[in-house]
């Protein structure tokens, strides 16, 4: 008996991992071939331009082992420009580059001028730091001829940036699989969305990661299932255990992206954040805002606990609306995008409007009967506080 469940065992395992390995195979097939398609029969050559080559239209900086070391600052720019070049954008839209700044409070552009409009200089930022790529295809201003590219460096006087030698890439398999690659893995910074969920990478990506991960399952489960048709040993406890093996390699498999990206984050908050006192990084956040809301927490609406309405003016941000919620607890706050039928004036103590002074009549639904019960008590550029006078509500 014990005989015949090793057997099983061993044909189980043998199944299952050729299963996953023929469908590993299919799947990185298909990605191949997808990425093929649409390829030129003869690549051109690359453009580059050493660091070396690049010229200082304002800043200043040397040489230093292959790179430009930036270390001169106009009014806190330098431009590094490459002067007359010949480049056709169709076929040379993939810019490689190195950008170190000592930190990543710093700023930088890629820009280039087209031969057909000499004067427009056209730019796309750049946000990571190292060595990356950037596809310029799916820019609007990348097309025709390109007479002079560069960089646009921010920095301060003493401060040095390492800016190394720039290529611009046709299209080749190579590239794209780095394209790929390069959008997989590229750090995802934590935002007003993250409590919601992650990109996994760049927003737009040629194949996403997911998408490969679900067809490898599927195809495993597939070749699976066919193979245990020609073994009548294996009964349905196999399958379901294939199926859950599967399933769990497939999650571990994402989650290592997942856990590298939260692994970086926790190293930048570390060495970005955590130096920081108090007042810092209520600043670094949105102090300003919450500054406001204080002031106006305490001279306007006092001690005890008020029914408020947050409102946005033409200009508001649903960021704002949504953070001056949390910053007047405890008072019972309704954030809205709209005057309608639902906000009864009876029911409120204050509205404050987000946006400039003046803003309220813009905000859509906005009624002139309203003015009779609304008494302006602050005004601001974050916005105005109007308190709900009693007994004169629309009629």
């Amino acid at each position: 008996m014990a005989a015949v469940k090793g057997s099983r065992a061993k044909r189980f395992a043998f199944g299952l991992l050729f299963s996953s390995l023929l469908s590993l195979i299919i799947v990185a097939a298909g990605t191949l071939a997808y990425l093929s398609a649409g390829l030129p029969d003869e690549t051109p050559g690359a453009f580059r331009v050493p660091a070396t080559d690049f010229n200082f239209a304002f800043g200043s900086g040397h040489v230093e082992s292959g790179h430009m070391a930036v270390d001169g600052f106009a009014d806190g720019y330098a431009l590094l420009t490459s002067g007359p070049v010949t480049i056709h954008a169709d076929s040379h839209h993939v810019l490689r580059y190195t950008w170190l700044p000592p930190n990543t409070t710093t700023e930088a552009a890629f820009f280039w001028r087209l031969k057909d409009n000499p004067n427009d200089v056209l730019r796309t930022n750049i946000t990571l730091t190292g060595s990356h790529f950037i596809d310029l295809s799916g820019d609007p201003g990348w097309s025709g001829d390109i007479t002079e590219i560069g960089f646009l460096i921010s920095g301060d006087n003493g401060s040095v940036i390492m800016v190394g030698p720039a290529s611009l890439e046709p299209e080749s398999l190579e590239i794209r699989l780095q394209l790929m690659w390069n959008a997989w893995t590229t750090f995802e910074k934590w935002s007003q969305q993250s409590i919601n969920f992650l990109n996994g990478g760049k927003h737009d990506q040629v194949i996403p990661l997911p998408l490969l991960v679900i067809a490898w399952l599927v195809f495993s489960l597939l070749l699976f299932w066919l193979n245990s048709r020609f073994d009548r040993g294996r009964g349905p406890t196999e399958g379901f255990r294939a199926t859950a093996i599967l399933f769990l390699v497939a999650w571990m498999l994402l989650d290592v992206r997942w856990t590298a990206n939260n692994m970086m984050q926790t190293r930048h908050s570390l060495q970005h954040n955590w130096q920081m006192d108090e007042q810092h990084r209520l600043y670094n956040l949105d102090g300003e805002f919450y500054r406001y809301i204080q002031r106006i927490n305490h001279e306007v609406f006092g001690n005890g606990v008020a029914r408020i309405l947050v409102i946005g003016g033409e200009n508001g941000i649903d960021y704002y609306l949504s953070r001056a919620k949390y910053y007047l607890l405890p008072h019972s706050v309704n954030v809205a995008s709209r005057f309608d039928g639902s906000l009864q004036p009876e029911n409120l103590d204050f509205v404050i409007i987000l946006g400039p002074p003046g803003g309220i009549e813009s905000v859509p639904g906005w009624k002139r009967n309203w003015r009779r019960v609304l008494s302006r008590q602050d005004s601001v550029d974050w916005g105005e506080v109007y308190r709900v006078e009693p007994g004169n509500g629309p009629g």
